[in-house]
């Protein structure tokens, strides 16, 4: 396999008093994300025991689909939304599917 699939699992935690504002600034970018060339699926959820930590879970069929999302608008306005608006680190961990 010469690009095999990207998948993500992306944590992150959000402080309380922006909640409503993050989510629905990641709100505005998923259906964009669906439509593009390559994402395979996009699920977004949040623990049950926090829901300030938002859960999303991503297919791309290659690392060049991956990498043509990160330089999509959407994209970059969902992240820039998330400026001063968590209260730790993002935990992005790219998963090895046998």
């Amino acid at each position: 396999m010469d690009d095999p699939k990207i998948y993500l699992l992306a944590e992150l935690t959000v402080l309380p008093e922006f909640l409503n504002e993050v989510k629905a600034a990641l709100a505005e970018a998923l259906v964009p994300t669906l439509q593009e060339p390559g994402c395979e699926a996009l699920f977004e959820t949040s623990r049950e025991d926090n829901p300030y930590k938002l859960v999303f879970f991503e297919i791309f069929s290659s690392a060049e689909a991956h990498k043509f999302h990160l330089e999509q608008g959407h994209t970059k306005r969902a992240f820039s939304a998330l400026e001063g608006k968590l209260a730790e680190p993002t935990i992005m961990t790219k998963l090895n599917v046998l």
